[in-house]
């Protein structure tokens, strides 16, 4: 809300809430409140991070997917999250473009690997083509997706792996091979950390429930049109074609 409408530094440092009683700040009477049938939403609304919102969605596709008890609420307060991130979009759309024009490095790299997740991807490369330091580079695609680049990768593998289980038609070892692992067991490991079971146990717990769901046709958001990002370049020919200026 702003310095002015904020509680005086002593309500965070000074005051014992076991001992003392609790302080009345006069100011938060006048804090804005925001109820859903205020806000109104422009038809196009260009958000400031696409990231929040596909993970948001994603949440969305699970809890209906998975439905353990209550899945209901669970997607309720899901989609309020992303009116929220909607509300925000609309009423700070100026700073957001701001913010955008210092995310086109990143959105290539972003764009990248996820063409080339199941790659052996050089980091340190990736960092010069763009004519960024590799520590640059890390700062600020985690500041931006809240992941390091290889976070990233792994994440996109999980997530390549999880789709392809739901197939039901390739064995773990050949999807662990499909999204960039020769090792299965190394790929069952990682994808128990990630999940909090194992391939074979999400394959079991899942695969009944996608063929039931009217979603089950649903692509992988880890397959985007070619034209969502440098409209329809890949990274590498963007590679390239800085490489063959030099």
């Amino acid at each position: 809300m702003g310095d002015t409408l904020d509680f005086p530094p002593e309500v965070y440092t000074d005051c014992d809430y076991t001992q003392d009683a609790l302080p009345v700040e006069e100011g938060l009477d006048e804090r804005p409140l925001v109820e859903p049938s205020e806000v109104e939403f422009p038809s196009l609304i260009r958000t400031g991070d696409p990231l929040h919102y596909e993970r948001l969605f994603t949440d969305l596709l699970r809890a209906f997917t998975e439905r353990t008890p209550g899945f209901q609420l669970e997607m309720r307060a899901i989609l309020l999250k992303i009116l929220r991130l909607m509300y925000l979009d609309t009423a700070y759309a100026e700073e957001n473009a701001n913010k955008r024009q210092g995310r086109k490095e990143i959105d290539e790299v972003i764009r990248y690997l996820r063409d080339h997740y199941r790659e052996s991807v050089d980091f340190a490369r990736l960092a010069a083509d763009l004519a960024l330091s590799p520590n640059y580079l890390r700062t600020m695609f985690k500041k931006a997706t809240g992941k390091s680049p290889l976070e990233f990768v792994i994440q996109c593998r999980m997530e390549k792996a999880k789709a392809l289980i739901l197939e039901g038609r390739h064995p773990i070892k050949r999807i662990s091979e499909m999204v960039g692992y020769d090792d299965a067991h190394y790929f069952s490991r990682l994808f128990r950390r990630y999940e909090k079971r194992s391939p074979r146990q999400y394959a079991d717990l899942m695969l009944p429930i996608v063929k039931s769901s009217t979603f089950s046709d649903i692509p992988s958001i880890y397959n985007p049109d070619p034209r969502a990002y440098n409209g329809g370049k890949s990274m590498k020919r963007v590679f390239e074609g800085k490489q063959s200026k030099n």
